[in-house]
């Protein structure tokens, strides 16, 4: 479909008579709808969103359908024509299983019978909270405050004429270096 079958098909639908009326009940400008109309502009994207949610599609397939007509190389319309198509089936395969799934839901299958309640229903149903931490759980509160006190424990503690040298540190030139440090 292109610009203006989308146009006539919102039209038909909802029994707009006129471009004003169509505009109107679409909230685009009436110029633009003039513009779409004569081929003189393709759809924008909002007005996409608007179409689709007017003839209730999906707005892939609009806008799909909407850069098929825009391409101008007949390769780059082949493959938005056959994205337009792959989201008309996803949307009639999804709305199929939505409509299996609720028809298939019987009271029997879903553990109820005509007696029971919706809170005998409920008695089995248990939340469980994940206890796992994420990716780096260990390295954020084991390793690195390790890691930070071991680099702090060197600096502090290393002999003044290097780790070869018998002479340590004096009390104040530890302090020195550690001014400023927050662990």
């Amino acid at each position: 479909m292109d610009s203006v079958e989308f146009l006539d098909a919102v039209r038909v639908r909802h029994g707009l008579s006129s471009d004003n009326k169509l505009a109107v009940f679409l909230n685009i400008n009436r110029g633009r709808v003039s513009l779409y109309r004569t081929r003189a502009r393709k759809l924008d994207p909002k007005a996409c969103h608007k179409v689709a949610a007017a003839l209730e599609v999906t707005p892939d397939f609009v806008m799909a359908s909407v850069q098929a007509e825009r391409a101008t190389c007949k390769k780059d319309r082949i493959v938005w024509t056959r994205l337009a198509r792959l989201a008309k089936k996803a949307q009639a395969a999804a709305l199929l299983v939505g409509i299996t799934a609720l028809l298939s839901a019987s009271p029997d299958a879903l553990g109820q019978t005509k007696g029971s309640s919706d809170a005998a229903a409920l008695d089995h149903l248990y939340i469980i909270r994940s206890r796992r931490r994420g990716k780096g759980h260990w390295r954020n509160t084991v390793v690195r405050p390790l890691r930070r006190l071991f680099a702090a424990w060197r600096t502090v503690f290393r002999p003044i004429g290097g780790y070869g040298s018998s002479r340590a540190w004096s009390g104040a030139q530890a302090a020195q270096s550690m001014s400023g440090w927050s662990l």
